[in-house]
């Protein structure tokens, strides 16, 4: 079973980690597709063993030291379909592929829709359980219905859209005992070079506003309704403000980086101390938009 389900023994989580910390996993689950990723839930299920279900790692802090759980990485879980039909193109893909690539593949067909995921660094899987978004749009824009196993239930539900509850950096799925499988999603035809343009402008915004250059989990907090969290930490004084290895960006406040050997501690302490100058200066507590594990 394990050789089936890619089992690998002691593994050092900085190394798939984007900010590039934490700690040693003493097993850590690759499934290759969706029957492999339902098989390892229900044997961990079944020995009652703690685990968490990651993609890219893009927005994910693990701890340092030895791990208590077991991680299940999707990143192997790589398979789209992809079908053109009436000025559409219709796209299931599996929770582990890389949303980035498949945005450029879709802008790439000259279709619209996309352009907005060009850049982002996560999976299928975590960004319709986060609704990831950028410049205006969202995951929800796009989906159509999403593939969820239920472990309490021990079944495979096909959920809509209407029903997966999206909000700003949410959805039902944060709420519910299972794991995201996969989803479908609808593309309408455009003009490809017009596409292509866009989604490259898009990536340029990122290159030139971004400290894409360090390791860092994207935006450490999110938006406050009405304000700007980079804007209110840089307010605050804090550009440059660092903790061990971690830093907040000189180039763009609202992001946490890894400038060189930190510590998952270190990047919580300043997650910790960013939202306490900013609670103090603004009145408003920052709330981060980093999942800490």
């Amino acid at each position: 079973m394990a050789e089936k389900l890619s089992l690998m023994n002691n593994v050092n989580m900085s190394e798939y980690s984007s900010m590039k910390t934490g700690g040693i996993a003493e097993r850590c689950f690759f499934p290759q597709d969706e029957k492999q990723l339902v098989d390892a839930l229900k044997t961990l299920e079944r020995e009652k063993i703690k685990y968490y279900v990651l993609g890219n790692m893009s927005n994910v802090l693990v701890p340092d030291g030895k791990l208590d759980f077991v991680p299940v990485i999707t990143t192997k879980m790589t398979k789209t379909e992809k079908k053109e039909a009436d000025g559409k193109l219709h796209v299931y893909a599996c929770a582990g592929v890389k949303l980035t690539k498949l945005a450029y593949e879709i802008c790439d067909m000259g279709y619209l829709g996309a352009e907005f995921a060009y850049g982002i660094p996560g999976t299928v899987g975590g960004a319709v359980f986060m609704n990831a978004g950028a410049y205006g749009s969202e995951i929800k824009e796009i989906a159509d219905f999403v593939d969820f196993y239920d472990i309490e239930k021990d079944e495979i539900q096909r959920i809509d859209n209407e029903n997966c509850d999206f909000g700003y950096r949410t959805s039902a799925f944060q709420s519910r005992k299972g794991v995201i499988l996969g989803a479908s999603f609808t593309f309408e035809k455009g003009n490809r070079d017009e596409i292509l343009t866009r989604a490259k402008e898009t990536m340029q915004k990122r290159i030139d506003k971004q400290p894409l250059e360090y390791p860092s989990c994207g935006s450490a907090f999110k938006r406050p309704e009405g304000m700007f969290a980079g804007k209110l930490i840089e307010d605050s004084g804090l550009k440059g403000k660092s903790v061990g290895g971690a830093m907040v960006s000189e180039k763009h406040a609202g992001f946490i980086i890894n400038k060189g050997n930190a510590t998952t501690n270190d990047v919580k302490e300043l997650i910790e101390l960013v939202q306490k100058k900013v609670k103090e200066k603004f009145g408003v507590k920052l709330e981060p938009e980093i999942r800490i594990l």
